[in-house]
């Protein structure tokens, strides 16, 4: 029987190990559209002083990334993102708000459902599939 590492560098030498570990995505100017299927959220930065921030987990066609966009966007996106559909989401820039906070603002579209995914194998579109 092959031990555990045997078996990784078998997989390793396949080239057929994939990264499950979400690379740090960042929006760096307005425009920048993030493409790919929803996985899933998680609350971060809670604290004494702080509600926190939702970070939210996308497979994308680079590979897994996650990014924490803010209040602003988990009032709008936290409770309508559904596991498995693909998004666009659009980075639109900062505003200021009425209390002179400055927040970014982001369009979130809904594409459809992942025909496969990576995160949940078998996840096919309504189409009769």
């Amino acid at each position: 029987m092959e031990t555990y590492k045997e078996l990784y560098e078998k997989a390793k030498k396949k080239k057929a190990l994939r990264k499950i570990t979400p690379e740090l995505y960042k929006f760096e100017k307005e425009g920048d559209v993030l493409i790919g299927a929803y996985v899933s959220q998680a609350r971060v930065g809670v604290s004494a002083e702080s509600l926190g921030y939702n970070q939210y987990i996308f497979e994308t066609d680079d590979g897994m990334v996650k990014f924490g966009p803010g209040r602003g966007f988990d009032a709008d996106a936290a409770d309508v993102l559904t596991q498995g559909v693909i998004y666009a989401v659009t980075y639109l820039g900062q505003v200021k708000t009425s209390s002179k906070r400055t927040v970014n603002k982001y369009d979130i579209v809904e594409i459809g459902m992942a025909e496969y995914s990576e995160t949940q194998p078998g996840l096919h579109t309504g189409d009769g599939d």
